[in-house]
């Protein structure tokens, strides 16, 4: 792994660096500490209204990433299904869900479930 290498020969370097990583397996270098970021919480897939579906986690923190983009984002009649197939798909992980909405910017003129099948392959 060309990362735990890199990570290894900087803390050779530098004894005293910390270094912080996203990444779904661990680095396996010494001294390592892993924490596993819970998933956030989901709709439940018979939530049929914007408010129920507005109220997970997971759609929150989309909605959130989506506003940093497109100030006037709104969850709506015509997108909330999609958006919570999204959260479902991407199983509420928080870097899964970052990674789909920046991919999702990539291709504008495609809704972002069908970005979501395509990129992730859900």
């Amino acid at each position: 792994m060309k990362r735990r290498g890199f990570a290894q020969a900087l803390l050779r370097v530098v004894p005293t660096l910390h270094i912080a990583a996203t990444s779904r397996e661990a680095l396996g270098v010494d001294g390592e500490v892993s924490y596993r970021v819970p998933s956030l919480s989901l709709p439940a897939s018979d939530q049929q209204t914007d408010a129920d579906i507005a109220e997970s986690e997971a759609v929150r923190l989309f909605i959130e990433r989506a506003r940093a983009v497109v100030p006037d984002f709104e969850l709506n009649g015509r997108n909330a299904a999609a958006i919570a197939e999204i959260c479902r798909r991407l199983d509420g992980i928080p870097l899964a869900l970052e990674l789909g909405l920046r991919d999702s910017l990539r291709f504008p003129s495609t809704s972002w479930h069908s970005v979501c099948t395509i990129a992730f392959a859900c």
